[in-house]
């Protein structure tokens, strides 16, 4: 896929990757299906499915992430290549989502579980954040984020912020992303 991908690019095609239900987007975004994940200035981070039993296609558009809680995004159905390109031409993207104070309050009883089953990610988080001096329940307060982001990250993102902190430099936080230049995003 990669390689087909930069064979297109170097011949000047624009080109989209459709999806099909293997890659649906559950509750959270795998490197199998950010893979494809493409921006656009009017849809920001989108996907594009194709149903061949309905005989439609599906952009879910505008997706974005927070720690501890289901991916966002919105969807939109469209019947003809034509009406894909229309929806692209329409000005659809929206700010990043607030956490509502439910979401808040899930994600932080989230937090705190796995602080409590110290499961081999938090123990390592918690044992860097000791060495450095720090308690990561204290550090998880000062930095955790009120507003989903962009579906980049495949660790927590507060792991990026509290690796920020400490100085320390970024472990692999990100998806691998071929299709997106960071330039491009606002």
């Amino acid at each position: 896929m990669s390689e087909r991908s930069k064979g297109y690019i170097s011949e000047g095609y624009d080109f989209f990757w459709f999806l099909g239900k293997r890659h649906l987007i559950k509750k959270r975004l795998t490197q199998q299906i950010a893979q494809f994940i493409r921006w656009h200035k009017n849809l920001g981070f989108y996907l594009i499915y194709i149903n061949v039993e309905q005989r439609n296609m599906e952009v879910y558009y505008h997706i974005q992430q927070a720690d501890f809680l289901p991916v966002r995004f919105y969807r939109k159905k469209v019947n003809s290549w034509k009406e894909l390109q229309d929806f692209f031409k329409q000005n659809r993207i929206k700010n990043y989502n607030l956490l509502s104070i439910s979401e808040r309050k899930r994600q932080k009883n989230c937090f705190y579980r796995n602080c409590l089953q110290s499961t081999n990610k938090f123990k390592e988080l918690q044992v860097i954040c000791y060495i450095h001096g720090y308690i990561l329940q204290e550090i998880y307060e000062e930095i955790s984020s009120e507003r989903y982001t962009y579906p980049i990250y495949k660790e927590y993102i507060f792991t990026k912020k509290m690796y920020e902190k400490l100085n320390l430099k970024d472990i692999e936080l990100y998806y691998q992303l071929p299709f997106i230049n960071f330039s491009n995003i606002d």
